[in-house]
């Protein structure tokens, strides 16, 4: 037992686990701007020509760069504009409905602003307004007109025309 030779288990073939992990070669470091003086001339004017190619390939790059940021600019730009004219044209058609719906006329369209909630609201107050300011009118006309005794001045019974009455009480109606 002596002088038998140790022999220790090696593990061999696909099983086989390596003792500590590879180290993954870190990269490079870039090298110090060296002197090309010691170098021949052939070489020196390849290193050159290398730079000076690898500067072009940086300015090219840094110009393609810029350009598809100012094409994504332009993109977003042309996207807000367009969510501006679709705002618009919403808060405009909101306004013609409600307009339509409560027969209103487009001179009154500024008033009418907001949602469509704040637009329905001031519809109606608008309506209200016309409706009652019509109906005073129209209540005060015929006594203003009318003298002792309940019968229409001598004067205007000539101006009488019925279409003229139609026409204003068409006008006064709300429809």
């Amino acid at each position: 037992m002596g002088d038998e030779p140790q022999t220790t288990p090696e593990t061999t073939g696909p099983t086989a686990e390596p003792a500590t992990p590879a180290a993954v070669p870190a990269p490079p470091a870039p090298a110090p701007a060296a002197d090309l003086s010691g170098l021949p001339d052939w070489a020196q004017a390849e290193i050159k020509g290398l730079r000076k190619e690898s500067a072009s390939y940086r300015t090219k790059a840094k110009a393609l760069e810029d350009e598809s940021k100012s094409e994504l600019q332009r993109a977003l730009d042309a996207l807000e504009a367009s969510k501006t004219e679709l705002s618009t044209t919403r808060t405009e058609l909101t306004r013609s409905k409600v307009m339509t719906e409560f027969g209103i006329d487009a001179d009154m369209a500024e008033f009418l602003s907001g949602d469509e909630a704040a637009m329905r609201a001031a519809a109606e107050k608008l309506t209200r307004l016309a409706t009652d300011q019509r109906a005073a009118s129209l209540r005060s006309a015929p006594v203003a007109a009318l003298q002792s005794g309940g019968s229409a001045p001598a004067a205007e019974a000539d101006d009488w025309d019925p279409a003229e009455i139609a026409r204003q009480v068409r006008d006064a109606s709300v429809y």
